[in-house]
């Protein structure tokens, strides 16, 4: 059984303390930060914080490394910059995330801007909790974190549903948003705020038949691949962490105009034709595009191993899915992988074809111990 996260997510108001400082979170609408609001918040990174910054598998920034004695003053400076959604700071549980490859003027998009409009309009829900809107055919959100889904199903309707079910309610693309509040309305009045997530609440509570009418597609897209792309360059960032300086190095070496965080830790650059800066995945051959490592050892509190360096030399072994966690949580990956490798006691244990908790094929290993191992594979 996978041992209990922390009960919340780091925001911009509610920083999240690590074994680096402070996380400061950012949540930008529809997931797009315009050329000079990257520019502001690497400049933010460089003077309140370690300069490191994650890219989530939530399509959020993170600014790591950020002091207590200068929480109060980034903050305002992030408010300063109109970097802070106040609507989504007020309250917990109002998460987005929209399919990464909407045009202007989309369905996606139009849904995406009636949902951060009524924001206000949502019952109180716990703060890892989250919406996905996948609009134009794609379904490639299937496997992202969200409790409340939004696919279309054709020129008129769309389909919501709840995490973890395999059915949901057909509405029409006016109703979508209004649908899915009451779908949130339902989880609160039920109980669903002590068991957190959707999936766990219905383990619980079952789902009224009237959300359960129509079976949903299990056809998942693969996620966007690093390269060239109708709206501009893909780009992987490695584990989900790059150096301010690092990014702004691909800012001014693609000429983006703006760029579009994904789920799949990657920067989709809008305008770019093309990018050739180096420490960061820029098609789908390179390996660490399969592999997943938490900040590990000495970031994160919860970790007894280093995990990114691992991964990397391990990445290099292997063409396997991989996912090298500090500890039991799994934060990082969730999910079952075909290599996991987990963090215990300051060695590692191995786990073939599963999850982070999962029972070990192998144990305590040390790091060249590791190695071997992933090479007899």
């Amino acid at each position: 059984m996978r041992p209990a996260p922390k009960g919340w997510c780091p925001t911009a108001e509610q920083p999240m303390a690590s074994g680096d400082g402070l996380i400061v979170r950012l949540r930008p609408r529809y997931g797009r930060l315009t050329r000079e609001a990257v520019f502001s918040i690497l400049e933010l990174s460089e003077r309140f914080g370690n300069t490191m910054i994650d890219v989530t598998n939530r399509a959020n920034l993170q600014l790591r490394g950020v002091s207590e004695k200068n929480d109060t003053e980034i903050l305002s400076a992030l408010y300063d910059l109109a970097l802070i959604d106040p609507e989504q700071e007020a309250q917990p549980g109002r998460n987005l995330i929209l399919a990464p490859n909407w045009d202007h003027g989309s369905l996606g998009e139009k849904l995406a801007g009636e949902f951060y409009d009524r924001l206000a309009e949502l019952p109180p829900l716990p703060s890892k909790f989250g919406f996905s809107i996948d609009t134009e055919g794609q379904r490639s959100l299937q496997n992202i974190s969200a409790d409340i889904r939004l696919e279309i199903l054709d020129a008129k309707t769309v389909l919501i549903y709840a995490d973890g079910t395999t059915a949901g309610r057909t509405v029409s693309r006016e109703n979508a948003v209004s649908a899915m509040h009451k779908l949130a309305e339902w989880f609160v009045q039920t109980g669903g705020r002590q068991a957190g997530r959707m999936a766990r609440h219905l383990l619980e509570q079952p789902l009224p038949k009237d959300w359960q009418e129509v079976p949903r597609s299990v056809r998942h897209n693969a996620p966007l691949p690093p390269g060239q792309n109708d709206l501009g360059f893909v780009v992987g960032i490695p584990f989900g962490q790059s150096s301010a300086s690092a990014l702004r190095d691909l800012m001014n070496d693609s000429a983006a105009t703006a760029i579009r965080l994904t789920p799949w830790r990657s920067l989709l650059l809008e305008g770019a034709k093309a990018v050739q800066t180096k420490g960061f995945i820029l098609s789908p051959q390179q390996h660490l595009g399969q592999a997943n490592a938490c900040s590990g050892a000495p970031a994160c509190q919860a970790a007894s191993v280093e995990t990114r360096k691992v991964a990397q030399i391990l990445s290099a072994k292997t063409t396997k899915s991989l996912h090298v966690s500090g500890c039991a949580k799994g934060c990082a990956f969730p999910k079952t992988a075909e290599i996991t490798v987990r963090g215990r006691d300051g060695r590692y244990d191995l786990i073939l074809n599963g999850a982070p908790w999962d029972v070990p094929h192998t144990s305590a290993l040390t790091q060249n111990q590791l190695i071997k191992e992933i090479e007899r594979l």
